[in-house]
């Protein structure tokens, strides 16, 4: 039996500094059977520019579909309808994938046919790919070395470029919805860990990008506020869910201090 064909779902809005790495860190993957779905939701500066120059120099690799601005669920909805792999992806378009991510994926659900997801380590970077917030990536990873059910419903742990999952497992569970304010890939953990627990690869899969540009403290709150319904939604202990709002003030804390810094 052969690796499994992977499908990343990319969205893009307003990303040109970006997106070009981010595609070439999927390119250059060492990986085979993969395709890249590119969702543009509207851009006004030069992403499809640069989209479009992939495109056209590996065709058949990646394919690009463009909507009016519709918001990031909306346009991860449209590229989930147009993939024909068996494992998923989730790339922004500001974020990358390490260098055998995707073998390191496709190895571990070829050896077990009933792995649902997996994740690994992903380290935060800054616009000049610089790696920052060590101490939280090592928290993050510390979380993800214990990998429970009732420590997810506390603490979003997983990060999303570093999660690959069966396109069976995401048809049963349910995509993202229109029905969300907000992109919310957290209701999405709690579903499948419900069922299963992802498993973890202790290797650096991804690097996600943290600027001041992509996340206000407004849209951030928004954010929070959907992860708390979504662990309301499969628990009522009131203790899991006190910690779960002490650990979102925290975060919050994280990105003011953040944000003051960088502007």
């Amino acid at each position: 039996m052969g690796l499994p064909k992977i499908s990343v779902v990319m969205t893009n809005y307003n990303k040109q500094q970006f997106v070009g790495q981010a595609l070439q860190s999927v390119i250059t993957q060492e990986y085979s059977p993969l395709e890249v779905i590119v969702v543009d939701d509207g851009s006004t500066d030069g992403s499809l520019k640069i989209i479009n120059s992939f495109v056209k120099k590996y065709a058949g690799k990646i394919k690009l579909f463009s909507q009016k601005n519709s918001g990031q669920v909306s346009a991860t909805d449209l590229g989930l309808s147009k993939i024909n792999g068996e494992i998923v992806n989730f790339l922004n378009s500001d974020d990358m994938l390490c260098k055998n991510a995707f073998l390191e994926a496709g190895r571990a659900f070829q050896k077990d046919p009933n792995l649902l997801w997996l994740t690994g380590y992903t380290d935060i970077i800054d616009k000049d790919n610089k790696v920052i917030y060590k101490s939280v990536t090592k928290y993050k990873n510390f979380l993800l070395n214990i990998n429970k059910f009732p420590l997810l419903l506390m603490v979003n742990y997983i990060s999303l470029p570093a999660v690959f999952v069966r396109k069976t497992a995401l048809d049963k569970l349910g995509q993202f919805t229109n029905e969300n304010k907000v992109f919310l890939e957290y209701g999405l953990w709690l579903k499948l860990g419900r069922v299963q627990m992802p498993k973890v690869i202790k290797k650096n899969l991804a690097q996600f990008r943290l600027t001041s540009g992509n996340l206000t403290s407004r849209t951030f709150k928004a954010v929070l506020r959907e992860d708390y319904g979504a662990a309301k939604r499969q628990t009522s202990n009131p203790l899991i869910l006190l910690l779960h709002l002490l650990n979102n003030f925290g975060r919050i804390l994280l990105i003011r201090v953040f944000n003051r810094v960088n502007n």
